[in-house]
């Protein structure tokens, strides 16, 4: 019998919203497309962030679907919506961005029509990936998400908790006696998951040119451009280049913890926008 070659899925969640769950999937399919690794990038997210930063680059957009359990009218269209996203996951290494509330939908789906079975056939490994800002809802949230994931994709899955600093002020600091925030920590070091921190991003060129829809690379290399729409002079422009290229460098590093299982050696993304 030919084996099967192993192929891994990343799944980015958290049912909150706004807690920079886009950006971590874009940072990482900017590491597979530097290093010239095939990735499927599925993105179910009503709102389309990840297509507006990306574009065609999103293999299948999908909008969020309705609870199984909520569907009476025909309950086996809601059990093969999401059996395109599988259809992904068996062709290559893939990344699947969920947008608010998609988290529990999608594990029920990956439940009831017992996607672990067949995904233990097509030797596909699972990763989840759950975001938290400094707020008490959304590591709450993020606790949650992993707690179903767990569910859903069993002990032999991998799963980390990024805590992304979107806010710059106190970071995580005032949550350092939070019970949810506590649990993360004792879940980190009981080795159930592995926590990724991300600092802040202190740099003007980067708020602008999100709005812009550019992504941190695409914002290095048209800094001028961003700065001249913000009103920086030439040496503010210097000053917020280097600090986003050199946020960029640190936030690849600390992401390597999801890169370890492929065999390549990714390049620093700042190299290419230098």
């Amino acid at each position: 019998m030919t084996s099967v070659p192993r192929k891994t899925c990343t799944i980015v969640g958290s049912n909150k919203g706004g807690v920079g769950k886009s950006m971590i999937s874009l940072m990482q399919t900017m590491i597979y497309d530097n290093a010239g690794y095939p990735l499927r990038l599925v993105e179910i997210d009503n709102e389309r962030k990840l297509s507006a930063l990306l574009g065609s680059r999103v293999d299948l957009p999908l909008n969020a679907f309705v609870r199984i359990s909520e569907t009476s009218r025909d309950r086996h269209a809601a059990e093969s919506y999401y059996n395109k996203v599988y259809g992904m996951m068996t062709e290559a290494d893939s990344l699947i961005d969920f947008g608010a509330n998609v988290t529990t939908t999608f594990f029920e789906w990956f439940e009831q029509c017992e996607m672990g079975h067949f995904s233990a056939e097509d030797n596909i490994a699972f990763r989840f990936v759950a975001c938290a800002s400094p707020d008490e809802q959304a590591i709450a949230s993020a606790l949650s998400a992993v707690a179903a994931a767990e569910k859903a994709l069993g002990p032999t899955a991998e799963y980390f908790v990024v805590l992304n600093d979107i806010y710059g002020q106190s970071g995580f600091a005032p949550y350092s006696e939070n019970e949810q925030y506590r649990r993360v920590l004792d879940l980190e070091q009981q080795g159930k998951v592995k926590v990724i921190r991300i600092d802040y991003c202190d740099s003007l060129l980067f708020e602008h040119g999100k709005a812009m829809h550019l992504t941190p690379v695409d914002i290095i290399k048209r800094a001028d451009e961003v700065a001249a729409k913000v009103g920086l002079d030439p040496i503010a422009t210097r000053v917020h280049r280097l600090k986003l290229m050199r946020w960029l460098g640190a936030t690849q590093e600390a992401m390597n913890p999801l890169l370890m299982v492929y065999n390549f050696e990714p390049e620093a993304a700042e190299s290419d926008a230098a």
